[in-house]
């Protein structure tokens, strides 16, 4: 089913394509991100809102899967598989949906996916028209519902400023392979190569966060067992309500497969 906002565009965008204004199309491109699918999910094109919101180029992604902006658990479910059947069957569909922008970076979006048919009825491509409703997902209101739903989805950790372990969540300990009781404490130095945890670029590391930067970026890490993990990670400094830095929380994505894969 449909929203009104997007039966409206699409009528808009019909419009569009019979009268030849490129001006209509132009003033939507402004306020709607858009991406187009081939049918088995690939990506044909994106506006410069959608790679804006994402994070990415268009030679970054134009040939990708449509998986690029999903969560590892989330395209192996049957529940994906499934989205895509019915796309192809030319059902659309219209919600909000948790994706992962470039660097694992958590981004909720308000979208809807419809299939376009040629003449004789057949699916020939799947266009996106979406959202960032982040921010309003983050309000008071929603904060329970997308922390649950980051919770379910991507590795989660917390560091104080001297890097001790806070606490972390269910998908962590699995990727890590620790208990709680072994890493409440700890520095995060633990999960770090031994020729790492000494240099100076991890020096600066924990300086840039201390002074309130973000850094994201793919990171070499080390589990229980001692076996490399290659993580896709955010490093989100937080503030209270008084502007004052007081812990740094981790978002991660295991990529193991992948880096090794290439």
């Amino acid at each position: 089913m449909f929203s009104t906002i997007t039966s409206g565009i699409l009528s808009r965008l019909a419009w569009q394509k019979r009268s030849h204004s490129s001006a209509t199309l132009s003033s939507l491109q402004e306020v709607i991100a858009m991406v187009e699918f081939t049918p088995d999910g690939h990506i044909l094109t994106a506006n410069a809102l959608f790679l804006e919101r994402m994070g990415y180029t268009l030679a970054e992604i134009i040939g990708q899967h449509h998986s690029l902006f999903c969560t590892p658990d989330m395209v192996q479910s049957p529940q994906y598989r499934e989205f895509w059947q019915r796309l192809n069957r030319g059902e659309g569909f219209s919600d909000k949906f948790l994706r992962v922008a470039k660097h694992s970076r958590p981004i909720w979006l308000e979208a809807n996916y419809v299939p376009v048919q040629d003449r004789h009825g057949r699916v020939i491509k799947i266009v996106k028209l979406a959202s960032d409703i982040t921010a309003r997902i983050m309000d008071a209101q929603e904060q329970s519902a997308m922390t649950t739903a980051i919770e379910r989805s991507m590795a989660v950790i917390a560091f104080n400023l001297k890097g001790e372990v806070l606490m972390a969540n269910d998908n962590f300990f699995n990727t890590m392979g620790y208990r709680a009781d072994e890493i409440i404490g700890r520095h995060h130095s633990l999960f770090c190569p031994p020729g790492m945890r000494t240099s100076e670029a991890y020096r600066r590391f924990w300086h840039k966060l201390n002074q309130g930067e973000y850094i994201s970026g793919q990171f070499e890490r080390v589990n229980k067992q001692g076996n490399t993990v290659w993580l896709r990670a955010t490093y989100n400094p937080v503030f209270n309500s008084a502007g004052e830095l007081y812990k740094v929380v981790k978002f991660a994505t295991d990529v193991t497969a992948q880096v090794e894969k290439n």
